[in-house]
């Protein structure tokens, strides 16, 4: 739960663009049999290859994030904001 005061829901948002990544990956991998595939990464704690499903994870996301934006005519620096967030979320998992 935020606290009562919380007005900035930027880090909220990005994750929830980051996991609708996440099921197109789940969607993509599920339609070529690999949906197995898909689950060892999700359970793989780190890794390069933790590493390298969590970007292209971020990555979808921003695809989705920008689509949004444009679709609500939304200007902002979000965006940058949100790549770089990725790269430092994505390098966790080394």
């Amino acid at each position: 739960m935020y606290p009562k005061k919380t007005s900035d829901f930027t880090i909220p948002l990005f994750h929830l663009f980051h996991e609708a990544g996440h099921l197109i990956q789940y969607n993509e991998m599920n339609n070529t049999g690999k949906s197995d595939a898909f689950w060892k990464y999700v359970n793989n704690p780190t890794g390069r290859k933790k590493m390298e499903f969590e970007q292209k994870g971020w990555q979808k996301g921003h695809v989705l994030l920008k689509k949004f934006m444009e679709r609500e005519n939304l200007e902002s620096d979000i965006l940058e904001q949100y790549d770089v967030y990725a790269v430092k979320s994505a390098e966790t998992y080394k």
